[in-house]
């Protein structure tokens, strides 16, 4: 068979003179499955030197092997190419940074399964083995200037090479589903501010997942190294119990870990100073909840479901960036990473999502609202300022609203409440019509912001006040391949 073939195409225009287009192709040639997709995002920017061009380039593809095509192989390539104004995204000092990143990847996977015994009488042949292993090698190329046009002021440039190897597996043992794997990964860089780097992770797990007298258990445990030293243990667990009516509660426990990276340890200019003796930050997190599904069999025009969860997180030698408090605005004084002896993160978060079966054209058809509350405890003098301490998440409110104006009109409408520790509370609404021309076309606007309201999301950055977006999008999707 020919398989389905797909093609999508949308482009659009808008505030601060921003316009873009995309293009995605999805068809079989032969055996090969591919699908290929495009794109290119510019804008003036919503404020002085916050322009930008962006590029990106995608496609995989696929096809089987072996007689009982219990063999296949697939392919990853990419490309994106980022050129933009950074005013106050890194410093407030220098409101003329630029930055331009590319990246390019590669990658091939293969997938084998052992195919299922014939004149079986067991329903599902629980000792099939599925194998999966992948090679990926990703280059990233970054340059940065403190002053957009005089790189003699003080440029940057990064090359950086990774290559890894994954190796997957599955099997069953009873009721159980056993998963194991192990990666090895090699990072190179080569920076003329970082210098000559390289280093290596090497990491191993194995996952149990099934039922014990009606309890939901999944356990596993990850061995995680870099440079095959300081070999760390990191467990987890997840129990979960299937109530009556649809409720479920469950209970999760996972440590991890993050490795400083080579910015945070080396990296210096102006505004920032690394720190070569940072050490690994670990964490402990635990999280307990309920949830209800819902039955969408009952036949109701009303589907509801909700969840809901307190959480625990605990970081130990965890990475910020601190600087020494001053009267001067904007801080003279550098920012450094240092290891925060303890942080501890608890929070509660909720959603409840309803869908309505309608009995006419128009109407309302879903809501979505979920809220988190996040309180976190940090350990600074009273003459540090912490970069991202004060930025974290306190409250967070989202709300989604889609109406069926007609049958080819559709309203969306959505709403964030933010506040962050230490900042002011915003509020950011946000709506989308999509109105439908034929079976191919239809056309859209977005009107974002539509309070004006004035913010920071994060760091010195001042988001983009009201603006809007408009677009035509065509799709087409076919059975099968055109036939030449």
């Amino acid at each position: 068979p020919t398989g389905p073939f797909e093609v999508k195409a949308s482009t659009y225009g808008g505030s601060f003179n921003s316009f873009g287009a995309q293009a995605m192709v999805r068809m079989r040639i032969k055996k090969y499955q591919q699908l290929l997709a495009i794109s290119r995002d510019q804008s003036a920017g919503h404020w002085y030197n916050s322009d930008f061009v962006n590029h990106q380039f995608f496609y995989t593809g696929s096809h089987s092997l072996g007689a009982r095509n219990n063999h296949s192989l697939s392919y990853l390539a990419a490309y994106t190419d980022r050129d933009f104004g950074a005013n106050g995204f890194y410093s407030n000092k220098f409101p003329d940074q630029w930055e331009r990143t590319t990246m390019a990847m590669a990658g091939i996977k293969h997938n084998f399964h052992f195919p299922k015994r014939e004149n079986t009488t067991i329903k599902r042949d629980h000792r099939n083995l599925n194998f999966r292993q992948q090679l990926l090698l990703r280059s990233h190329a970054d340059e940065f200037r403190l002053k957009r046009f005089d790189p003699a002021f003080y440029t940057n440039t990064h090359i950086s090479n990774v290559l890894s190897y994954e190796l997957q597996g599955t099997f069953y043992v009873n009721r159980f589903k056993l998963d194991f794997g192990a990666e090895e990964r090699l990072e190179q860089l080569n920076s003329s501010n970082l210098g000559q780097r390289e280093r290596q992770y090497q990491s191993a797990y194995a996952q149990a997942a099934g039922s014990i007298y009606g309890l939901r258990v999944s356990t596993g445990l990850l061995v995680f190294a870099y440079n095959w030293q300081n070999v760390q243990l990191m467990p987890s667990l997840q129990l979960g119990k299937v109530l009556v009516n649809r409720h479920y509660i469950f209970a999760n426990y996972s440590r991890g870990n993050r490795v400083p990276s080579w910015t945070e340890m080396f990296y210096t200019d102006p505004s920032n100073v690394g720190n070569p003796n940072l050490l690994p930050e670990f964490s402990h997190a635990t999280e307990l909840g309920w949830r209800q599904t819902p039955d969408y069999s009952d036949g109701t025009w009303l589907q509801f479901q909700a969840e809901a969860a307190l959480f625990y997180r605990q970081h130990t030698n965890m990475i910020d960036w601190v600087r020494d408090a001053s009267p001067v605005n904007p801080n003279p004084n550098p920012w450094t990473p240092v290891n925060i002896a303890s942080v501890a993160f608890t929070g509660f978060e909720s959603s409840v999502c309803l869908s309505l079966k309608k009995k006419s054209t128009w109407g309302p058809k879903k809501l979505n609202v979920n809220y988190t509350y996040i309180t976190a405890q940090h350990h600074f003098t009273n003459e540090q300022e912490s970069r991202y301490a004060i930025t974290s998440m306190r409250h967070q409110l989202n709300g989604l609203a889609q109406f069926d104006l007609s049958e080819k009109a559709q309203l969306k409408i959505t709403y964030r409440l933010v506040q962050r520790i230490e900042q002011s509370l915003y509020q950011v609404f946000d709506a989308k019509l999509n109105v439908s021309i034929n079976k191919n076309w239809s056309v859209f606007t977005e009107l974002n912001n539509l309070s004006n309201t004035q913010y920071v999301e994060a760091g010195f950055v001042q988001m983009p006040g009201r603006w809007f977006k408009i677009g035509l999008t065509f799709g087409h999707r076919a059975i099968e391949n055109p036939r030449p």
